[in-house]
């Protein structure tokens, strides 16, 4: 359904990124931001903002480790983590979040723009909620930045997700 366009980031090295976009189905409710895990731009990322625009979103998925390797996509193995989380590390907050006023930008003439992210997105955007102007509404999953950042003051309607785990059973005699 999607496809991968261009977005410029103007605010800070004119750098044009990669980003999987996704036309909304039927009339347009807003656009959506969904911010990767940190495996890059994979199917799982595709498929969510395919899933948005079927409900009559617009999205866009921002490739954020390009200017460290374009193009990078991992397996969700024990090699893959290890090489996102040293993108996610090595990858300046103000960057990112410079790219991601980039999609905002890109989707603002169009109507509001939500962003949602997935734990390493998680924490951008609730991030982006505080630091990014001009959303409509973040909602960030397993964001293991959110804590750190409880203190920032959002600039629109942030909600938060973090899973649990039950205990196993016990051991049947």
């Amino acid at each position: 359904m999607g496809e991968m366009i261009g977005i410029k980031s103007v605010a800070t090295d004119h750098f044009e990124f990669p980003a999987y976009h996704a036309a909304s189905a039927g009339e347009r409710k807003g656009g959506v931001i969904v911010i990767q895990e940190i495996f890059g731009i994979d199917e799982h990322v595709q498929r969510d903002v395919d899933r948005w625009a079927s409900l009559g979103f617009e999205a866009v998925a921002p490739g954020l480790y390009e200017r460290r390797e374009p193009g990078f996509v991992a397996h969700h193995d024990e090699a893959g983590i290890k090489a996102g989380i040293a993108h996610a590390m090595g990858s300046a907050r103000e960057q990112v979040l410079a790219d991601i006023a980039a999609c905002r930008d890109y989707l603002a003439p169009r109507g509001k723009v939500c962003v949602v992210g997935y734990c390493y997105g998680g924490s951008y955007a609730w991030l982006s909620a505080g630091e990014v102007g001009g959303l409509a509404a973040a909602s960030s999953y397993y964001g293991s930045m959110v804590q750190a950042n409880a203190a920032l003051k959002p600039m629109c309607p942030p909600s938060s997700t973090w899973g649990g785990s039950t205990p196993a059973s016990p051991p049947t005699p």
